[in-house]
C-alpha cells in the first residue's frame, strides 16, 4: 500500500515537472528585467559621470510575448487550485508555483511604477530578516581595507590558466560535471550559474583570489546543489524549491566565509548592494543610489549597483526609480542559513545535496 502510494506520488510530481521547468526557463526573471541595451548604457553612464554629469540610463525592455504570458499565469492558477489540499512534497511544488506566480507579475510590471509592489511581494522580507541583514550590513562595512592582489587578469581569456573562464572550466573538469561555460555580456556579476551552465562576464577583469572566490560560489554554491538533486526522486529537487535560490545565496556567501575569500573589500561590496536594494525600497531615484553607494565603493562599482539593484526600473523624466532591489535578500539569506546551520551542523551538507530551502525542508518533516 505505501509502495502504492509513493509511485502515485512520484508520478504526480513527475507530471507537474515540465511546468516549473517551462515556465522557469520561458520567463527567467532576472533576464526579463534586464535591459537589452544594459551593457551599452552602463558604459555611456559611466563616461558621462567621469565627467561631472550624473546621468541615469535609457533603458529599453526586453522583448515580452503578452500572450504567452498570460497563458502561463492562467495555467499557474489551475495547478495551484489542484494543489490547494496538498501536503508533504505536493506542497513544495505548490509553494513554488505560488513564487513563480509572484516572478510572472513582477515580469508583468517591469519598467513600470507597479514593479515596486510585484517586487516587495517577491522578494520583501520579515522585519526580524530585515535587522538581521542590516546588522551584517553594517558589520561588513567596518575593518581595513583589502590587501588583495592587485593583479588583474581579463575574465574571458581561454589562453590564460588563471582566468576566471578557465578557473571555472577547471574546476568543473576535476568534479566531473556536465556543465557547459560560456562568456556573455554582463553588468554587475563576474558569473551567474543556470541550468547545465556557467555564464562568465566577457570583457571584464578580476584578480586572483576575486576569481577563486567566484569559482567557489557558483560551483560549490549553486552548480553542485543542482547537479545533485538530479539525482533525486523529484524534479523540484533540481528545479528548486519556493526560496531555495535565496537560501542558496545565504549557503554560498557562508562558503565564501568558511573558505576564507570572503575579504574586506567583498564584505563592502555586499553591504552597499544591501543598502542600495534598501535606497530603491525607500524611493531613491539611481542618482540617489549612485551618489550614496559611491560613499563606500568606487564610481564604477557604484554605477554597476545602482544598475543592478534597479533593474526593471521605470523613468520618471531624466531620472530612472524602482527596480526588482533583489540584492535585499542576499544579507538576509546569509544571516537565517548561518543560524539554521549553528543549530544543525549537518544542514551545511544537506542543503549543499539538493535545491531545496529551509522552509521546504521544515514541511517534508
Amino acid at each position: 500500500m505505501a509502495a502504492d502510494r509513493d509511485a502515485r506520488l512520484v508520478a504526480r510530481t513527475r507530471a507537474l515537472d515540465p511546468l516549473v521547468r517551462g515556465i522557469s526557463a520561458r520567463f527567467a526573471l532576472l533576464s526579463a528585467v534586464t535591459p537589452k541595451n544594459a551593457t551599452r548604457e552602463q558604459e555611456r553612464v559611466l563616461t558621462a559621470w567621469r565627467t561631472g554629469r550624473e546621468l541615469s540610463p535609457r533603458w529599453e525592455p526586453p522583448e515580452l510575448d503578452r500572450r504567452l504570458l498570460a497563458s502561463a499565469r492562467r495555467a499557474l492558477d489551475e495547478v495551484l487550485v489542484s494543489l490547494r489540499e496538498e501536503q508533504g512534497w505536493l506542497a513544495v511544488y505548490r509553494g513554488r508555483f505560488v513564487e513563480l506566480a509572484k516572478d510572472l507579475a513582477v515580469i508583468d510590471t517591469a519598467f513600470s511604477p507597479a514593479m515596486t509592489d510585484a517586487a516587495a511581494a517577491r522578494f520583501g522580507d520579515a522585519d526580524d530578516a530585515r535587522s538581521d541583514a542590516d546588522q551584517i550590513a553594517a558589520a561588513f562595512d567596518e575593518g581595513r581595507r583589502d590587501l588583495d592582489d592587485d593583479t588583474l587578469i581579463a575574465t574571458d581569456d581561454p589562453n590564460e590558466p588563471g582566468s576566471l573562464l578557465s578557473r571555472m572550466r577547471a574546476r568543473l573538469s576535476e568534479l566531473r560535471l556536465p556543465v557547459r561555460v560560456l562568456v556573455r555580456e554582463r553588468v554587475g556579476s563576474l558569473a551567474a550559474a543556470g541550468d547545465g551552465v556557467v555564464i562568465v562576464a566577457a570583457n571584464k577583469t578580476a584578480t586572483r583570489r576575486e576569481t577563486e572566490r567566484v569559482v567557489v560560489h557558483e560551483i560549490e554554491g549553486h552548480v553542485l546543489p543542482r547537479e545533485r538533486g538530479r539525482t533525486g526522486r523529484f524534479g523540484i529537487e533540481t528545479l528548486g524549491s519556493a526560496g531555495a535560490s535565496e537560501d542558496e545565496e545565504g549557503r554560498a556567501l557562508l562558503l565564501e566565509e568558511r573558505t576564507g575569500l570572503l575579504g574586506e573589500r567583498r564584505r563592502r561590496s555586499l553591504a552597499a548592494r544591501h543598502r542600495a536594494a534598501r535606497l530603491v525600497e525607500a524611493g531613491a531615484t539611481f542618482v540617489d543610489v549612485v551618489r550614496r553607494t559611491r560613499e563606500s565603493v568606487s564610481l564604477e562599482e557604484a554605477l554597476a549597483i545602482g544598475s543592478r539593484v534597479m533593474r526593471g526600473g521605470w523613468a520618471r523624466g531624466a531620472d530612472v526609480l524602482g527596480g526588482l532591489a533583489r540584492e535585499r535578500v542576499y544579507l538576509a539569506a546569509l544571516a537565517r542559513v548561518r543560524a539554521a546551520i549553528a543549530q544543525d551542523p549537518d544542514l551545511f551538507e544537506r542543503l549543499g545535496s539538493r535545491r531545496v530551502s529551509l522552509d521546504a525542508s521544515r514541511l517534508l518533516r
